[in-house]
């Protein structure tokens, strides 16, 4: 009987907890990432405009939710464009992506834009498969 008391005491509490609620039409729907170095700092960059910046990627990753009006959830993603300077970060930002993005060096300019070349070409180093002694292709600009 104590038991059962103990039990309704544990689930009165559990359904008490406030919980944010995860909308899914709050989801960016993000498609690329860009990573580069800026005054010594990571900057991922999102085709959906969502942008942070820190010491290291977490920092920046942490940045950019905390600055996105919606949910910033790197699992859509399909693409990442990295800075010469941002390549050695790579390990860094792949447990936040799926290793069948594929990653190309890339100088800036319209993100969108850079998405759409690699996915008609076809262009880049999937995740899964990179590591630092691979030589990644470069976007032209």
């Amino acid at each position: 009987m104590k038991r059962i008391v103990i039990y309704c005491i544990i689930l009165a509490g559990i359904l008490c907890i406030p919980v944010k609620r995860m909308e899914i039409r709050d989801l960016e729907p993000i498609q690329a990432v860009w990573m580069y170095v800026e005054n010594g700092n990571i900057v991922l960059q999102t085709d959906t405009e969502d942008e942070g910046r820190g010491k290291n990627v977490p920092d920046a990753l942490e940045d950019m939710k905390n600055k996105s009006s919606g949910i910033v959830y790197l699992d859509t993603a399909q693409f990442l464009l990295v800075s010469e300077k941002a390549q050695q970060q790579v390990g860094e930002l792949s447990p936040y992506l799926k290793d069948k993005v594929k990653i190309s060096l890339w100088d800036g300019g319209d993100l969108k834009e850079a998405a759409r070349y690699m996915q008609s070409h076809k262009i880049g180093v999937k995740l899964g498969k990179w590591s630092h002694k691979v030589k990644l292709p470069k976007l032209p600009i």
